[in-house]
């Protein structure tokens, strides 16, 4: 359930766009810091470009005064992928070590 990053067709060898792998790890990556911190402000984002995916796919919104949260759709993407449990469990974690225990 998390963004997809494509991997090496396996009919053709072919490998996927660079663009498209880092914008999913991007994504991947921001939307782990909105679910945990959010809002964020945009000087404290992870990556304005991973937001920017997450907009488009209806995962998370901007708002006024720079700041940006995760919408009804996206926390319950997150708790689809079971990041509900590590930000419930024990003293409170940083994002960026929610996000090195899942990925």
């Amino acid at each position: 359930m998390r963004i997809e990053i494509p991997e090496v067709d396996p009919a053709t060898k072919e490998q996927p766009d660079v663009m498209t792998v880092t914008k999913g790890r991007l994504a991947n990556e921001t939307m782990c810091q909105l679910f945990f911190d959010g809002p964020v402000w945009d000087g404290n984002l992870a990556s304005k470009t991973g937001r920017d995916v997450l907009v488009d796919l209806g995962l998370a919104e901007r708002g006024a005064h720079g700041l940006q949260w995760l919408t009804r759709k996206g926390v319950e993407r997150a708790i689809v992928l079971g990041w509900h449990r590590y930000k419930e469990s024990g003293p409170r974690m940083s994002a960026y070590e929610a996000w090195k225990r899942m990925f």
